[in-house]
């Protein structure tokens, strides 16, 4: 058996060769990796902006409805309804007007304001006069501070149902 012996330079450079063809080929395949990582980055980045964008439309058409869904203007407080003759002189209405809860507490509100009735130390309450109390079924001597929300507490026994009585 003879063994061919070869020349160490020679297969040093044959190596050398094979070493560059394979490195080449390795730096093409890593630089389309790279290519493909940097357009799945660029695609990322575009859907997390359209995400966040669909997002915000949500949010926004969500809490519309939302806000549309919270309005109940048929509730009891907002219809008009006949008043006693008391409130009626009070507020200077005539008797065939037609008033709500809601705005019998405003009116009722501006004329605390517009007469300082409000206490100092605490403008959520207010100490009512004598006209107050004649309307609100209270003595003078037993007048506490009254909040604003109470006001439809102590008018309340003012208005008249208007619904129709049900036959049966």
């Amino acid at each position: 058996m003879s063994v061919a012996k070869t020349d160490p330079s020679s297969a040093q450079a044959e190596f050398q060769a094979e070493f560059q063809n394979t490195l080449g080929s390795l730096t093409q395949y890593f630089a389309n990796i790279c290519s493909k990582l940097v357009h799945i980055n660029g695609v990322s980045r575009t859907l997390q902006q359209d995400v966040k964008l669909m997002h915000r439309h949500y949010r926004k058409s969500h809490a519309r409805l939302s806000k549309s869904r919270r309005k109940k203007h048929n509730t009891k407080i907002h219809l008009p309804m006949k008043v006693s003759k008391q409130l009626r002189k009070f507020l200077s209405l005539s008797s065939s007007d037609l008033i709500s809860k809601k705005d019998t507490m405003g009116l009722i509100s501006a004329y605390v304001k517009n007469n300082n009735l409000q206490l100092e130390s605490n403008r959520r309450l207010f100490k009512p006069n004598a006209a107050l109390c004649k309307l609100f079924g209270i003595t003078k001597s037993n007048a506490k501070p009254i909040t604003f929300v109470e006001i439809n507490k102590y008018v309340s026994k003012h208005f008249m149902d208007n619904t129709p009585a049900k036959s049966t």
